[in-house]
């Protein structure tokens, strides 16, 4: 398990607590003949109000406590989350259309909200999703962090995410799939809607954790964006199969399946992820790709051996 660890206690926390025990250390030995009477109720009001480690976070908002080894550390109805910048999105043809990508995995505004409280009107969780929207309200282009929460625990406890399954092939062979899926290899190019391309890529890589993104483009704007979410050694390697099913523009088109273990439901789909109004997540048992028939075999040996690397096993029957 790999921890995140969260904010280290200030300095100037430290030296103004010091002082206040120091002042009244001196006070109580300045009265001696009241110690034994005030004694305990001082010390305890020392213990309460003068060395508070924490500040006291309202019910509802958001407090950005800490940002290290590229995670946020947030606190939430007593609670803290690890999460990672995905994307910044803004909506300049309105919030009833796609928001289209700013930045990729970065944030354009949370890195000045270290220390500070966010109401709950202008960030939110869906899931394992945090949005921060910092126009909500106003007449004007809408946009927004979206973050990826990557681990959560009670405020006070040690954070922990899963540590990844890896090794330097499984590395070199995923490496493989998102180089050439960005390298627009898997993609495919229809003449309906006065043109449209298919669009697969693997944005996300931990170990054998992966996420996998079909969007749908009309020039240069995005009319259809999901993801799918799962660890390769959920799936049944003896279930890949490749069919070769139409064409596109420039030749045949190949349907890629493989299905999840035992056809557990352990595949993360997520639709909407680009709406203005957030996610809907559901979980599926299976992954299915529409590739150009001339990648499609390649990319089914790459992700077969993947999933094999992984520790992906057949079904029990």
């Amino acid at each position: 398990m790999s921890r995140i660890p969260g904010a280290a206690w200030s300095t100037e926390g430290q030296r103004n607590c010091f002082s206040f025990r120091t002042y009244m250390r001196s006070f109580i030995r300045s009265y001696r003949a009241v110690y034994f009477i005030v004694a305990g109720p001082v010390l305890l009001l020392v213990g309460t109000f003068g060395c508070a480690r924490r500040s006291e976070v309202p019910s509802h908002d958001y407090y950005v406590r800490a940002y290290q080894d590229g995670s946020y550390v947030i606190e939430h109805d007593g609670r803290q989350l690890a999460a990672t910048c995905r994307e910044t999105l803004t909506w300049q043809d309105g919030t009833d259309k796609l928001g289209q990508p700013m930045a990729d995995h970065d944030c354009t505004y949370m890195t000045s909200l270290v220390g500070r409280h966010i109401g709950s009107e202008l960030m939110w969780q869906q899931d394992r999703e945090l949005r921060y929207r910092p126009w909500t309200g106003q007449n004007t282009v809408q946009t927004a962090d979206i973050l990826d929460i990557v681990a959560e625990a009670p405020v006070g406890s040690r954070l922990q995410g899963p540590s990844p399954r890896t090794s330097p092939e499984i590395v070199k062979t995923l490496n493989w799939i998102r180089n050439t899926l960005a390298d627009e290899e898997g993609n495919t190019s229809y003449l309906n809607k006065g043109g449209e391309e298919r669009v697969n890529l693997l944005p996300d890589l931990n170990g054998c954790q992966v996420t996998f993104v079909y969007a749908t483009r009309s020039g240069w704007k995005e009319t259809y964006h999901t993801r799918q979410q799962v660890n390769l050694a959920e799936l049944d390697p003896t279930s890949l199969k490749v069919d070769t099913v139409s064409h596109d523009v420039l030749g045949p088109v190949s349907i890629v399946t493989v299905y999840t273990t035992d056809k557990t439901p352990a595949v993360r789909l997520t639709t909407g992820d680009r709406s203005w109004q957030g996610a809907m997540t559901l979980p599926s048992t299976d992954l299915t790709w529409e590739l150009p028939a001339s990648y499609a075999a390649r990319f089914a040996k790459a992700l077969h051996q993947s999933i094999t690397l992984c520790g992906g096993e057949p079904s029990s029957f």
